[in-house]
């Protein structure tokens, strides 16, 4: 198993009910050439994200997380991605805030970490708005 250092949270960019699916981003991916370790387009690991979480708070699994994700330019090797489906903090759900932070708190177990590890996209590409909620509404939304 590779080395997780990090947890990056993201958002999919898109209220549009049409996107609110994992097919979906899978397909926005593999657009962008996304292949996973098996080179195969269409396949599970055309998704650049490990989780993704739709609106319901169903949590959908994405590419394994043994490999490196295409999430975080340049920080995909010892990072996990997890995306939430929406575009700004008014489009985002309680029931999604409470699964990602179960699976949150699973991961930071299972890979010995800690809630300073988990960071926004934003953090390491300045140039982006995502995941467009901040960690404290993350961690407090809903409770």
């Amino acid at each position: 198993m590779r080395k997780i250092k990090f947890i990056a949270l993201h958002c999919s960019d898109s209220d549009n009910p049409l996107h609110d699916n994992i097919n979906t981003i899978r397909e926005w991916h593999t657009l962008r050439g996304f292949t996973g370790p098996d080179g195969i387009k269409g396949s599970q690991d055309d998704n650049g994200y490990h989780w993704f979480i739709d609106k319901k708070g169903t949590l959908h699994k994405g590419r394994d997380e043994q490999y490196v994700g295409a999430h975080v330019k340049n920080h995909n090797r010892f990072s996990i991605g997890v995306c939430f489906s929406g575009r700004t903090f008014k489009d985002f759900h309680t029931d999604q805030f409470n699964t990602g932070r179960k699976l949150i708190i699973d991961l930071l177990k299972k890979y010995n970490l800690t809630k300073s590890d988990v960071i926004l996209h934003r953090t390491l590409d300045p140039g982006k708005t995502c995941p467009n909620f901040t960690l404290a509404q993350f961690w407090n939304e809903g409770k």
